[in-house]
C-alpha cells in the first residue's frame, strides 16, 4: 500500500517565508538541502519531512504546532463554549440511548464514579464539561 504525502500549503509556506525577510536558500541550508527542495516543497513535488519541523520553526520563529496549523498539517482545536459542549455531550448520549430522552437524563443525573462520584450534570453546570466531553467520546470510542 502507498503511503500518503504530507504536502504542505506550498503558497503559505512562500508567504512566512517572505515574511520573515528570507530566501528559500535559508530554510535550505538549515536543513543541509539546496534550494530546489524547498521549491519542490513549496510546488507540491516534495513532501514534508517531520524531522524538518523542529529547524523551520526556528528559522521562521513559529512553535511547532502554529507552523503545522499554518503549513495545513495539523487542524487547529477550537475551543467550544460551555453550553456547545453540553450540547455535545447531550447528543453523544441521547444517540447511545437511541434517543431515549428518559435514559439519558438518568444517566446525567447518576453519580459517576469517573467524576468524583458527581452526577455529570453538576460537571457541566461547574464548568467541566470538557472532561465529561472526553469521557463520553472515550466510552463510545469502545462501544
Amino acid at each position: 500500500m502507498k503511503k500518503t504525502k504530507p504536502i504542505i500549503d506550498g503558497h503559505k509556506l512562500r508567504q512566512l517565508i517572505a515574511d520573515k525577510g528570507l530566501k528559500n536558500y535559508h530554510l535550505a541550508a538549515a536543513i543541509d538541502r539546496d534550494q530546489s527542495c524547498i521549491s519542490d516543497l513549496i510546488h507540491g513535488r516534495r513532501e514534508f519531512k517531520i524531522e524538518w519541523l523542529p529547524t523551520f520553526s526556528e528559522v521562521l520563529n513559529m512553535q511547532p504546532s502554529d507552523l503545522l496549523v499554518e503549513l495545513g498539517l495539523l487542524t487547529p482545536r477550537v475551543k467550544m463554549t460551555d453550553e456547545q459542549i453540553a450540547e455535545t455531550c447531550w447528543i453523544k448520549i441521547l444517540g447511545f440511548f437511541e434517543g431515549n430522552h428518559l435514559k439519558a437524563l438518568a444517566w446525567f443525573s447518576t453519580r459517576n464514579p469517573m467524576f468524583g462520584g458527581t452526577h455529570p450534570i453538576t460537571m457541566l453546570e461547574c464548568g467541566r464539561g470538557e472532561k465529561v466531553l472526553k469521557f463520553i467520546e472515550t466510552a463510545l470510542e469502545g462501544h
